[in-house]
């Protein structure tokens, strides 16, 4: 028998999604004209198999605990889109989507966490990790086609909780692999640094200041300034014996390099953005 320091638990559940207004009706819908939706009546509904396996131990002579989990779902008659390039009366190329039902869709992902509490909880040591793989099919010009992802995730921090200080420092890598089974496409592969240290500390009972800095390296994107120092600051004293008045003077991304870069896959396509925010002061 599993001791009370050991839990494990296993879900099965099943999810049936219907197709939308859109991908089951027949007439063409021109809104955007270089873009032609064209919808399948005889589309099924998608049923969606899923398991889940947890697994949680908790060394009671240390207070260290570790989480496993894994994660799997499978999809049957997945609607996944067809995209078709036709010519039209000017013999210039625009787009259709059709809709059809494909087997093939699933992905499985695991996760683990582990933290180790020291000196009756005054330092933390945190490690936790992840690793997915996710395969999708889709459909370009009435051929079959594939997409596989794979996403991997480490990180590690220690944690300080002292009278006077407080201390969250963390250091983490990710990698994201994209490929397609097209014979024009080309493997992408993401990889990102982030170096993250928050810091405080109390000078005074009324008075703390705290600086934040967080370090990004990003390898893989197409789009410039990928890598970024985000500092900030702040001063805050408070009032009165139960602390209900305080002010505080706070300085955002001191250095202005702040953005937000983001990726979309989508069937054939990947979309990428970028987001730039400005430094800012507030009292």
């Amino acid at each position: 028998m599993p001791s009370t320091a050991n839990t494990f638990s296993f879900y099965y559940t099943e999810n049936t999604v219907t197709p939308n207004f859109n991908q089951l009706q027949p007439v063409p819908n021109i809104r955007d004209l270089q873009n032609v939706l064209i919808g399948n009546p005889n589309l099924k509904a998608a049923l969606s198999h899923i398991i889940n396996l947890n697994y949680r131990h908790v060394d009671v002579s240390n207070g260290s605990a570790l989480q496993i989990g894994i994660t799997g779902n499978a999809t049957r008659n997945q609607v996944v889109n067809n995209t078709v390039l036709v010519r039209d009366t000017l013999n210039s190329l625009k787009q259709e989507t059709h809709y059809e039902n494909t087997n093939g869709n699933y992905k499985v992902n695991s996760n683990y966490f582990w933290s180790l509490p020291l000196d009756k909880n005054k330092y933390n040591i945190l490690i936790n990790g992840m690793l997915g793989y996710d395969h999708r099919v889709f459909f370009s010009d009435q051929v079959k086609n594939f997409y596989k992802g794979i996403n991997f995730h480490q990180s590690a921090g220690l944690r300080i909780n002292q009278k006077w200080l407080m201390l969250n420092t963390n250091v983490s890598y990710s990698y994201r692999n994209n490929s397609y089974s097209l014979p024009t496409a080309v493997p992408n592969v993401i990889q990102t640094w982030l170096f993250n240290a928050d810091v405080k500390t109390f000078i005074l009972s009324t008075l703390s200041a705290a600086v934040t800095a967080v370090k990004t390296v990003n390898a893989g994107y197409s789009l410039p300034g990928a890598n970024t120092l985000l500092i900030g600051a702040y001063v805050e004293k408070v009032f009165l014996k139960n602390k209900q008045i305080s002010v505080k003077a706070e300085v955002n991304d001191l250095l202005n390099q702040a953005n937000n870069l983001n990726r979309i896959i989508a069937d054939n396509s990947i979309t990428e953005s970028r987001q730039i925010s400005s430094a800012g002061i507030s009292c």
